[in-house]
């Protein structure tokens, strides 16, 4: 708590502690139901991407209700045992990601998933939650004066670089890419210095020429330069942008009604239901039929600050700071990258997206949060 008090953000949350205490009373109320609004808007929009129930919006439902078990199941187990457990978590993933060469099946020229029966695994997912604790832990155990030396800094950094390098090598640069984002946001919530950073993305630009040689394949490239001039291969590289663009445009301020829209019933958006859901509810609501989406995400991220100025310890305040920058940052990128802001990089919208791993991940998540936010009076011993 002490060291977390030296940074202006986190000072600015506690000297409103008290206020905010009293709006948060019924935080694990409104949590659970902000968590049961995005999963029922998830339904919805699926359900319009198909005009069927079948065969997303029901999958997406039956996999919400396996989550809200996760949930449940993370609901019971002590905020202190996840803080044990941690490294534990972190390192089992890292075994699944080396054996992913070995024993993962390939789609789309990425190796990414174990596939049992109709049901698939992509470790990766997971893997952005587990890096948060696994820092959370180390930096909750550390002395206020030791988070500012840089040798302490080095294994935090190890942490992150080796699931990166695992990851893009799968090939999966859009996952690999929010590894790499939430650990730098973890080193700024704890309060590294400015000079360090610097550092970092001196290291990061020196190192862009070896990382676009040799880990990105060539549709990743493609990806990043269709992104410059998507116009150049619209049958090709730029396919998916263009036609995202379209969609989104077409949708105006009031959108061409529910499930209407060329983009979405004659099939031109890609991964509709995936990636690029945006694009197909923007088709179809429009401008103000997309701030819901906004709206929400924003309200998340709300929920998340609010939840953390009430722990009392550095674990569970990092974490749920974490969790809540991983889903902005994630949103972010999504939103930028179907609006053609960004390159495509594979980033899914938070619960929204379909995938059965990625929204496991992310009711894990709220499950972390909603345990943080019972054990808010709760300092944690040392781990």
């Amino acid at each position: 708590m002490t060291r977390f008090a030296k940074h202006p953000f986190i000072r600015f949350l506690h000297l409103q502690s008290e206020q905010i205490r009293l709006m948060a009373t019924w935080g694990f109320v409104l949590g659970l139901l902000l968590l049961l609004t995005m999963i029922a808007l998830a339904v919805f929009i699926l359900y319009t991407a198909a005009s069927n129930m079948q065969p997303w919006a029901i999958a997406h439902l039956y996999r919400a209700l396996f989550g809200l078990g996760i949930v449940v199941f993370i609901l019971l187990v002590p905020l202190e045992t996840w803080l044990k457990a941690a490294y534990w978590l972190y390192g089992c993933n890292i075994l699944l990601l080396v054996l992913i060469p070995f024993f993962g099946s390939s789609n789309m020229g990425a190796q990414r998933w174990f596939t049992f029966g109709s049901l698939s695994l992509q470790p990766s997912e997971p893997m952005k939650i587990f890096i948060i604790l696994a820092l959370a832990r180390y930096f909750h155990l550390l002395h206020p004066k030791e988070v500012f030396s840089l040798p302490y800094l080095i294994a935090p950094v190890a942490i992150i670089a080796v699931p990166f390098v695992l990851i893009m090598r799968q090939p999966d640069l859009g996952t690999s890419l929010m590894i790499l984002f939430v650990g730098i946001m973890v080193f700024f919530l704890i309060g590294v210095r400015w000079q360090k950073f610097a550092s970092l993305i001196g290291i990061l630009i020196v190192s862009a020429p070896l990382v676009w040689n040799f880990l990105l394949h060539e549709f990743q490239r493609q990806r990043i330069t269709s992104f410059l001039n998507p116009e150049k291969d619209l049958l090709g590289a730029g396919y998916q942008l263009m036609q995202s663009k379209i969609a989104i445009g077409s949708g105006g301020l009031w959108g061409n009604g529910m499930l209407q829209g060329t983009q979405n019933l004659l099939g031109f958006i890609p991964a509709k239901h995936t990636d690029f859901i945006f694009s197909l509810h923007a088709e179809q609501f429009g401008f103000w039929g997309s701030m819901v989406i906004l709206l929400l995400l924003l309200v998340l991220m709300l929920y998340c600050i609010l939840t953390a100025s009430v722990m009392r310890s550095t674990f569970a305040r990092l974490m749920v700071l974490s969790i809540g920058s991983l889903w902005v940052i994630q949103s972010i990128v999504n939103l930028a990258m179907v609006m053609g802001l960004l390159p495509v990089v594979g980033i899914p919208l938070p619960f929204l997206s379909y995938g059965g791993t990625s929204l496991w991940t992310s009711m894990a998540a709220f499950g972390l949060i909603l345990n943080a936010y019972i054990h808010q009076y709760n300092s944690l011993r040392n781990g």
